[in-house]
């Protein structure tokens, strides 16, 4: 875990082994580390560097695709989720399910896919091999997609979590830019 020196609450997770990003085909290979769940666990760090406990409602995780990032070293960013973003998520409870799906409406104006899944932690479920496993083409062009993974808080109190998948689409200007949903300055804590 890595704090964003340019950034007050961000930490990156950043494996020790050399992987390009999201297109490395050894994030689908069986048995290799789910660093989805290292990410989660470190969440303890964005809550540090707050200076506050953070519900998992409020946290977000991300992963852009090779047009939208700065370093070709896999990383997924840890940080506040955007108000808008939790407060749409909210709304779209009842629409979102298991499988993935389009979603109705477009997310800090890019348009994401979602499935739910349920559990305080993501444990051996990966959300890069998800994807893979339930989009053909995701699984081909994992270069063309961006993942976020939002903590959640269901209608009926139980923890989980929603999984959005963004797809690079330059004529609609997405870059897959799935950090876009992620807010750095933490203003999510100042409400409600």
């Amino acid at each position: 875990m890595v704090p964003d020196i340019e950034r007050a609450t961000q930490v990156l997770l950043v494996p020790l082994t050399r992987l390009a990003g999201i297109e490395s085909p050894a994030l689908l290979k069986a048995g290799g580390p789910n660093y989805w769940q290292a990410a989660w666990t470190a969440r303890r760090y964005v809550s540090e560097r707050s200076g506050q406990a953070i519900p998992r409602d409020k946290f977000a995780m991300a992963i852009n695709s090779p047009y939208s990032r700065s370093q070709n070293q896999l990383h997924i960013h840890v940080d506040c989720v955007s108000p808008g973003v939790r407060r749409s998520l909210a709304g779209l409870q009842d629409h979102i399910g298991p499988a993935w799906t389009l979603l109705p409406v477009r997310l800090e104006g890019l348009q994401f896919r979602a499935r739910r899944l349920s559990g305080e932690d993501l444990g051996s479920r990966d959300p890069f091999k998800l994807l893979a496993r339930g989009d053909a083409f995701a699984r081909a062009h994992m270069e063309a997609e961006t993942l976020v993974v939002v903590g959640a808080r269901f209608l009926d109190g139980s923890p989980g979590f929603y999984l959005l998948s963004g797809r690079l689409n330059p004529a609609a200007g997405d870059p897959a830019f799935g950090e876009e949903l992620l807010d750095h300055s933490c203003t999510v804590l100042n409400r409600e």
